[in-house]
């Protein structure tokens, strides 16, 4: 691992020196976040699937619709940090360099294989359910509006936006189980190296 130390302006105000090593540990605490914000996704799920006060129920829709936005993008988020850190910390500057532009899935499939000869297939469910979440990313952040017949039943039995079709409980799920996972694989082929 690079010893590495960078001086970072902080909006010009200070200039602080920040050691990319710990800085690594930063995607598992993203994944922390994602996990906490899918659990109270899925809680938030289960009330207004069973809760008795109409009032309340809209509530609840919106908790799980918000903490799942954050699990989903947190999520992603861990896969992004963890491999662009995998790449800067097992490479040599100008090896990385010409890899760091890449787009994340490009990471994701050379990256293994450069540093431990392992590689992640991308026919695999696990890879496919990578790029399902960059797809529910893509489309959080690159949001269009709905037309209003387009809406969609809430397990609850309210009828609400379609953007519910990607910002739920069960794909921040997905997306939290396949951070982790992916991270451990990857993780797994470094021990098996």
């Amino acid at each position: 691992m690079r010893e590495y130390k960078e001086e970072v302006e902080v909006k010009g105000i200070a200039k602080v020196e920040v050691d990319v090593k710990a800085a690594t540990d930063l995607p598992k605490g993203y994944l922390r976040i994602a996990e906490r914000y899918r659990n109270k996704a899925e809680e938030a799920k289960n009330k207004a699937i069973n809760t008795k006060h109409s009032d309340e129920r809209g509530d609840f829709i919106s908790e799980e619709r918000e903490c799942s936005l954050f699990a989903i993008l947190f999520s992603f988020l861990a896969l992004e940090a963890y491999i662009n850190g995998f790449g800067f910390n097992k490479l040599q500057e100008s090896e990385f360099t010409i890899i760091k532009r890449a787009n994340v899935e490009t990471k994701w499939l050379l990256l293994p294989k450069i540093v431990t000869d392992e590689s992640f297939d991308p026919e695999d469910e696990l890879f496919k359910d990578f790029l399902k979440i960059k797809d529910y990313r893509n489309y959080i952040v690159h949001y269009k509006s709905f037309k209003p017949q387009e809406m969609v039943r809430h397990p609850s039995g309210v009828d609400i936006a379609p953007i519910y079709r990607i910002i739920n409980s069960d794909n921040a799920t997905l997306a939290y189980t396949t951070a982790k996972k992916m991270i451990e694989r990857l993780e797994k082929f470094q021990e098996e190296k």
